[in-house]
């Protein structure tokens, strides 16, 4: 499965300098708004120190990680909603998305253009927010409709009325202001919920833009935001990060560079898994290691069909070694003779850290 993230904001704050910077892309960066018209796509890789530690085992250089595809969407203004500057192309392209990463503007600088002429975080924030849930509304108010003039011509059942009641209490968050991804649902409320893909439900890392360095003032700005939102705030000082990115790309020693976490790819790393409730299994053969992301609560059958589609049908059981043990034993051999390996079923519960090697019928 790939994932998702979309990266938003007001035009020209920083969206594809950031994009290019996380990505090691050349999406087109200009001082001046809706600088990206057509989305600009890349990746990064969710790099997992302990995929390192198995390879030192099993002597082996080759090392593949999964990733998650990041989107680099069209600057958004009053109005979007509505239709308003590039608004509908924004508003269509977060909702393909698993996730949203909100860049916001921290940093003065005459030099280079700020949509509404001022520097003010929240404000930024609010448009955006607002435009969200605008469309939101739209989009709840056309479902609801749906629904009754479906119903016409029959009798209301209860699903019906769980999904009238459902909507309508969105409808109602919405026009307070409340982003649906700020509020609890029990399990059955949520699972039709994300089935209609809301723009507020998507789980939203901020990104605040410091600039090139961080300064008294880009700090003022940074606290606002955090004070202001529940949601993660990773600060991206563009000087520093460019310098990591370049040693990301020379491979002089970058992983280090994560796993000390000093940069703020690493912080993004670590929001990703939390907001959209992700863990980690490990395989290994003698060419290479792979480090597999899942959705937490995947079964080993599920597992199993992620690397192929014939895993699946030709699944017998899953021997699984946990990631400590493997580094404790220092290997597969002396883990087995410790009694660390265990045989698990297609039902198995994944956990992260799990070392699994598929056993096949043939």
């Amino acid at each position: 499965m790939v994932w998702k993230c979309g990266i938003i904001g007001l035009p020209n704050v920083g969206k594809s300098t950031i994009f290019n910077i996380l990505t090691d892309s050349y999406a087109k960066v200009g001082n001046f708004p809706f600088c990206t018209i057509h989305p600009n796509i890349g990746k990064i890789f969710l790099f997992d120190s302990r995929a390192y530690e198995i390879s030192k085992i099993i002597e082996v250089k080759k090392i593949f990680f999964s990733y998650i595809e990041f989107i680099d969407i069209a600057g958004l203004i009053k109005g979007s909603a509505y239709g308003q500057g590039l608004g509908n192309l924004f508003l269509s392209k977060i909702r393909e998305n698993h996730m949203i990463c909100h860049v916001v503007r921290c940093f003065d600088n005459q030099d280079i253009i700020h949509v509404n002429n001022r520097i003010d975080p929240l404000e930024d924030i609010n448009i955006v927010n607002t435009e969200l849930l605008l469309a939101d509304i739209d989009f709840c108010e056309k479902i609801i409709l749906k629904i009754k003039n479906t119903s016409i011509n029959k009798n209301f059942n209860k699903f019906d009325n769980f999904k009238l009641s459902v909507l309508e209490r969105c409808l109602y968050l919405f026009n307070k202001g409340i982003l649906l991804n700020t509020v609890k649902w029990n399990k059955e409320e949520n699972l039709f919920i994300q089935s209609l893909n809301f723009l507020t439900l998507k789980p939203i890392v901020y990104i605040a833009n410091i600039g090139r360095i961080s300064t008294k003032k880009s700090d003022q700005y940074l606290n606002i935001i955090k004070n202001f939102t529940q949601s993660i705030v990773i600060p991206i000082c563009i000087e520093k990060e460019q310098e990591y990115s370049q040693s990301r790309k020379e491979n002089l020693n970058f992983f280090s560079l994560i796993s000390q976490k000093k940069s703020s790819l690493y912080y993004l790393i670590q929001s990703i898994y939390t907001l959209l409730k992700l863990c980690t299994f490990f395989t290994y053969n003698n060419n290479e290691v792979r480090a597999w992301t899942i959705p937490i609560g995947t079964i080993a059958l599920q597992a199993a069909r992620l690397i192929h589609s014939s895993f699946e049908k030709r699944f017998i059981r899953a021997q699984i070694i946990n990631f400590d043990d493997y580094i404790l034993c220092k290997g597969k051999k002396n883990a087995r003779e410790m009694g660390k390996v265990r045989i698990e079923s297609k039902n198995y519960t994944v956990k992260d850290g799990d070392i699994i090697q598929f056993l096949l019928s043939k």
